[in-house]
């Protein structure tokens, strides 16, 4: 469960708080006060990417704040728990240089400065890839009916190839193939 987030100039958000509780948590503002940026805060926190800037239609330096002044530096910072255990994601942006990102288990490093040591960390202590948190937590903006679009057939491969169901195949196909032996 994500329990906060900290934004520091990123996007619209010079320096905001958010403290989540169990259940629904509901983001309620006007257009334009960033709602969606903390959706890709919540993502970029974790997985070092949003789809946005996967794709490339936003580029790290648009996720710097420019108004009222241009910063050099973003940090976002995603706190969550899983299994009892206390888990803070730290990622800092840079106009220039190399970003960093830590993660920490009790106030611990485990992983990191590397970001992507602190991805691959992350998705292992979640059990939850990019890939499945985009498909199946994150819904970005205008893509909530992703999965209604496609087709029924389409739609189980998308489900298969997210939940990684090929290795429940490769298992049975290897036990029929030392049962026939």
């Amino acid at each position: 469960m994500i329990d906060s987030l900290v934004l520091e100039n990123w996007k619209t958000h010079k320096r905001s708080e958010f403290k989540f509780r169990k259940g629904t948590n509901v983001l309620v503002g006007v257009i334009g006060s960033g709602k969606s940026s903390v959706l890709d805060g919540i993502c970029y926190g974790l997985y070092g990417t949003f789809p946005a800037l996967k794709s490339s239609r936003v580029n790290s330096t648009d996720l710097l704040t420019r108004k009222p002044s241009t910063e050099d530096m973003a940090k976002i910072e995603v706190c969550f728990s899983k299994n009892n255990k206390k888990y803070r994601v730290e990622r800092i942006l840079k106009r220039t240089g190399i970003n960093e990102g830590r993660l920490y288990l009790n106030d611990i490093l485990i992983a990191g400065p590397k970001p992507t040591q602190t991805t691959e960390r992350v998705e292992l202590e979640l059990g939850v890839s990019y890939e499945l948190f985009v498909r199946g937590v994150y819904s970005e903006q205008n893509h909530v009916d992703y999965f209604l679009k496609l087709n029924p057939s389409e739609r189980k491969k998308k489900l298969d190839e997210l939940l990684d169901l090929q290795k429940y195949e490769t298992v049975r196909g290897n036990t029929n193939s030392i049962l026939n032996h």
